[in-house]
Order: C-alpha cells, then sequence, then structure tokens
C-alpha cells in the first residue's frame, strides 16, 4: 500500500510502500487522462489551496459551502499538486464535482507542456462498511519525490483505479485500488475536507470519449468529450454524419445544484425530406433524466432555421424529440456583426460633436441590440437549466459562433467559478479554443479593413462586451476587472503569444503552436502581471446572478470603442485613489480586530480578578 498522510504534523514514515493482489472490482465509471508532464526549466508547476470545481462549490452535508484551505503532504509546509495534462483533463474538468481545477497558467511553453489541472473525481456505486466507490481510470502513476515531498501524478499504466472513503474520528481516509494491484492511501485531517472531497462523486451518466482522437471525426472539437455514458463510440460516429461540420452533441456544463445538464452541438442535417438520425435522438434523450423535460436553443430565427433546410441543414422536429421544445431565438451572424462594428467604429470616431448625428448613429449601429440579444438568450439557457430544472441543447447553423456565446455567458451567470481569473480564463479555452471557434478567420482585421471578408466577424468581441455589461451590474461578483476583458480582446486579434493562432485545436497541433509559441496564459498569470488584472471590491459570491437586458440597463463600452478618443488620466487617478481607499479600509479593519481581542483580553482578565 502506498499511503499518503496530509497535515502539517504528516511524519516521514508514513510514505510506506506495498502491493495487495486482491483488489476487489466494482461496477463504476472509467475515464482517460493522459498527457506529458515534464517541467520546463526555470518554471514552477502550480500548486492548489484547495480550488473549487469549474462547475460551482462542492456541497457538504446540511449544504454548507465548501472551505477553501490547502492540502500539505508529507511535511510542514509542502503542498499536494494534482497534474492533468492540459488537453484531455480540461474538457473532463466540465463535469460537476472535479475535485480541483487549476489555471492554465502554463500551457505553451517553448519545449515540452506543462500541465496546469486537476484531479478528477468521477462516481460509482456504494458498497459495504460506508465506503464510497468509484472507477478512476488515470494513466498515471504517482510519485512521492523525496527533495520536495511532493505528490505527482506521472504517465504510467494504471488502468483504473477504485475509491473508497470512511472516517475514524476527525480523520478522513481514501483509499484508491489501481488495476496493476496496487493500493493507494490518502489520510486528510478533518472530516469536512475530506467530505469536499466525496462530495463530488455523485453522478456516473458521463464518460470520457477518445473518438475524435488525432481529430479522425470532427476537426474542430478536441481529442477528448464528454457523452453520455450510454451512447457508444460507434453511435457517435453515426451522430456526427448527422450534424453539420460532425459537431455532434457533447456536455458543456453540468450544474451541480439540481443535476440539469447544457450541451452545445451544431445544427441536425434534416434537410426538406425531414431526415431522421435514431443515434442522435438516443443521445440527446440520454442527457435527460426520468420524468424530465430539456428545450432546444436554436441561436437562429424559425425563418432562418427553415431556410437551411433547403441546403441541407435544419432544425430538431419536436415528433422525433418528444420530450424537448424548441425555442427560437435570432441572434445575427457573420456580416451583419461585421457592418456592426465598422458602423459603432465610425461612430465614435465622429468629430462633429453634434448629439443627434451621434446618436442617430449609435443607434443605426445596431450593436447594443445584438448585445442584448445574446444576453437574453443567454439568460434564457441559464433559467431553463436553475430555475425550470431543465436540461438544455444549444446550437445554431456551424455551433462554433452564437453557440459558444450562449453557453459561455449562461456559465458565466450560473457558476461563481467563472468569475475568477483562473475560471475565466478556463472557460475561454475550454468554450473557445477547444470548442472550435474560428479566431482565425473571426478575427483576421478588425474594423478597418479596405477588403471585407466573407468570414470576418466581431463574435468574440461580442461575448466580452456581454461579459463588461455583467460586470457592470454585478463588479463585486468578478475577480478580474474592465483591465482585464480589454487584453483578451486586444490579444484575440492580434497577440506575440500563439493562444489564439488558428481556427481549431486540429490546426494549432498540425502547426505545433503548443512548441513554437508561448501561451498569453503563462504571461498573464504572472504575479507582476495579475495585480494589474485584479478587481480591489471583488468578494466571492457563490450565488447566481441575474443581469438586467432591458435596453435602459445596457451601455456602449467605452472602455474599448472610447478610450483612444477621451483622456485616460483621470480615469487611472480615479482608479488609484479607489484602490487606496480600499487598502486603508482594510488596514482600519485589521485595527479593529486587535483592539477588540486586547479588550476581550482586559475584560477576561478583570472578570479572572474578580473572582479571586
Amino acid at each position: 500500500m502506498t499511503q499518503v498522510q496530509f497535515g502539517r504534523d504528516a511524519p516521514e514514515e508514513s510514505r510506506s510502500i506495498s502491493f495487495m493482489r486482491d483488489t476487489p472490482r466494482v461496477k463504476g465509471i472509467e475515464i482517460l487522462l493522459c498527457g506529458r508532464l515534464q517541467q520546463v526549466p526555470g518554471t514552477r508547476l502550480p500548486s492548489h489551496r484547495n480550488p473549487p470545481s469549474y462547475l460551482g462549490q462542492p456541497r457538504r452535508p446540511g449544504g454548507g459551502q465548501r472551505r477553501q484551505g490547502s492540502s500539505r503532504v508529507c511535511q510542514k509546509g509542502s503542498q499536494m499538486e494534482f497534474l492533468r495534462p492540459w488537453g484531455a483533463a480540461l474538457v473532463s474538468a466540465v463535469l460537476a464535482g472535479t475535485g480541483c481545477a487549476q489555471e492554465p497558467d502554463l500551457e505553451n511553453r517553448n519545449g515540452p507542456h506543462v500541465p496546469t489541472g486537476a484531479w478528477i473525481w468521477l462516481p460509482g456505486a456504494f458498497e459495504g462498511d460506508g465506503k464510497r466507490m468509484a472507477w478512476f481510470a488515470c494513466h498515471h502513476d504517482i510519485k512521492l519525490l523525496p527533495a520536495s515531498n511532493t505528490v505527482w501524478f506521472y504517465p504510467k499504466c494504471l488502468l483504473g483505479v477504485v475509491l473508497g472513503l470512511w472516517f475514524v474520528g476527525s480523520l478522513g481516509t481514501i483509499v484508491i485500488k489501481c488495476k496493476d494491484l496496487r493500493i493507494i492511501q490518502l489520510d486528510i485531517p478533518g472530516m469536512e475536507e475530506c467530505l469536499n472531497i466525496a462530495s463530488s462523486i455523485e453522478t456516473d451518466e458521463w464518460r470520457l470519449s477518445c473518438i475524435n482522437k488525432e481529430f479522425s471525426v470532427c476537426p474542430s472539437y478536441p481529442p477528448v468529450v464528454i457523452v453520455p455514458k450510454c451512447i457508444t463510440d460507434e453511435e457517435l460516429r453515426k451522430v456526427a454524419t448527422f450534424r453539420h461540420g460532425n459537431r455532434f452533441p457533447v456536455l458543456s456544463y453540468y450544474h451541480k445544484k439540481n443535476g440539469m445538464i447544457m450541451m452545445r452541438s451544431s445544427q441536425p442535417l434534416t434537410g426538406t425530406n425531414g431526415r431522421r438520425c435514431k443515434e442522435d435522438e438516443k443521445l440527446i434523450n440520454a442527457s435527460l433524466r426520468p420524468g424530465k423535460r430539456g428545450y432546444i436553443i436554436d441561436t437562429r430565427s424559425l425563418n432562418v432555421a427553415q431556410q437551411a433546410r433547403a441546403k441541407g441543414g435544419g432544425f430538431e422536429q419536436e415528433v422525433h424529440y418528444p420530450q424537448w421544445r424548441r425555442i427560437h431565438k435570432g441572434i445575427e451572424r457573420f456580416n451583419i456583426l461585421q457592418e456592426s462594428l465598422i458602423k459603432l467604429v465610425e461612430a465614435c470616431n465622429d468629430q462633429s460633436h453634434n448629439m443627434d448625428r451621434w446618436l442617430s448613429k449609435l443607434e443605426a449601429s445596431n450593436w447594443l441590440t445584438h448585445v442584448k440579444e445574446i444576453l437574453t438568450t443567454a439568460c434564457l439557457a441559464a433559467q431553463c437549466i436553475d430555475r425550470e430544472g431543465a436540461s438544455v441543447l444549444v446550437h445554431g447553423t456551424e455551433g462554433t459562433d452564437s453557440t459558444l456565446q450562449v453557453t459561455s455567458l449562461a456559465q458565466i451567470i450560473l457558476d461563481p467559478r467563472c468569475r475568477t481569473i483562473r475560471g475565466f480564463e478556463s472557460l475561454v479555452v475550454r468554450e473557445w479554443l477547444q470548442a472550435g471557434h474560428p479566431f482565425q478567420q473571426r478575427c483576421a482585421q478588425s474594423a478597418y479593413s479596405n477588403s471585407k471578408q466573407k468570414w470576418e466577424a466581431p463574435v468574440f468581441l461580442l461575448f466580452l462586451d456581454c461579459v463588461w455589461q455583467i460586470l457592470r451590474q454585478f463588479p463585486c461578483s468578478f475577480e478580474f476587472n474592465e483591465q482585464f476583458l480589454i487584453m483578451l480582446f486586444e490579444h484575440a486579434y492580434a497577440s506575440q503569444f500563439g493562444t489564439f493562432l488558428g481556427n481549431n485545436e486540429s490546426e494549432r497541433a498540425k502547426l505545433k503552436l503548443p512548441q513554437k509559441t508561448m501561451s498569453l496564459w503563462s504571461w498573464v498569470n504572472r504575479k507582476e502581471e495579475l495585480t494589474k488584472f485584479q478587481n480591489p471590491i471583488y468578494e466571492a459570491n457563490s450565488l447566481v446572478i441575474w443581469p438586467a437586458v432591458a435596453p435602459q440597463s445596457l451601455q456602449l463600452w467605452a472602455g474599448v470603442f472610447l478610450r483612444w478618443n477621451r483622456p485616460s488620466q483621470y480615469l487611472e487617478e480615479a482608479q488609484e485613489e479607489m484602490i487606496k481607499i480600499i487598502k486603508y479600509n482594510k488596514e482600519l479593519q485589521d485595527k479593529v480586530k486587535v483592539l477588540r481581542r486586547h479588550l476581550a483580553e482586559i475584560e477576561a482578565a478583570e472578570r479572572a480578578q474578580g473572582n479571586l
């Protein structure tokens, strides 16, 4: 047995290694993690302070929120590091209840990959003696490095793991039984900490599929996707032929609060003949829980969706998907959005100083109308999941533009993790980069261009604008500030990093961008840079936030569209003064705490003296 004891005073002798042959088999779920875990010279692999999952805070019994803290291993001051490779495990972290999730800060450095992630906990079944069991196929080995006393996961051939959990007094024990016959025991001090990990082990309805290995099925999908467990890879191949661009439905978000999910895909290829695909119907219906209904949110108007049938596309017929209700929302695409951006920039650069002319040009651009439609659709998706208790499938035509706007914004509304800096970075990677948004085509020349590119469209800029609208309405609920969003906008259009190059993961792999370029996140997440993007008034908010989408609630994003036409001196001075006030307020609060403690000590001493 390989035993790892957590805690500040874990003894050196707790690191004992032995092997057991009689490992019981427990039916459960398998996942796959694979990748290279070499460390780049001169860099430090990230450590965790028990961060929340991608999909909300795991709940402990009684409904309380998960307590933030650090996990220690073997000796004082040493931390346990849960590592996973960048590609596959980032996708897997979408599943609710992942034990940990770490920042994508060292994705693409020169040389080997530096993994940036988590240990994924997936559900299984119950077995006697109060143990909770689950299979965990990880293809990783665990090594204990004497120099740093840190537990590392390195690729080996661990094909499956059974996880058990029980308590002895206040000590929680997790036992991982591996298919290679070794047993690993993790001793975690405190029932609360152990329950926080165990609370993530809840569902066995989903699995990781490697069907898209080497991008053989869908070039715009990552190699590993999350699909219903009851759907085989062969069925997925048939579903892929029924969807535009082979973008079959995959899991985008799991709402831990009620178990509802959000999937995304491209349009079905029903055509004018009303073509069907039994495997597609099975996949979509398999995502629903017994007795539950779902909503298909089509980001095209009904008229546009009907016109698509003449070109071989179409939409889901409710007679073939009886448990799903279809809703059409008209979000514009391509040249209409690009023309809107050009008109808006032209209005912002107008030097006539005529109020009527300015308001007329602003209205004619329809930019805020597009913002409103996107936010309204995202709120609809979030409402279906959180308030209606229904699952959602989102798609437009290709599923690479308006679909990603809606799924990303819905997660920001629902999931507090996505409102942190690291969580938002992971959201961009998961829902934009890995989901196949064609940055190379959409962000080719921005608003200033003598020639019109057919596929040019400010889709990602509109998404960032919508995020800014929510940030402005909930200024204390976001860990990042406006400058963080502006920075992402700038690098999406022109960057010295390789993160936003190419149109999908397949192109980036062929161009070997991870080896040839630096990652934007490796620069952003440096401490000296990160402070520029932190919101000084941030207070973690675990609640769902519902932005107002009425026209009166939306404003022009002056930080992007007017920043070169107005002096920034006073804004910067105001920002600095606000930071000083907040810092001074915290100092006063600390002094109050010290004085209260001294007062309590004096009162206690007086009472003790009186008793004498």
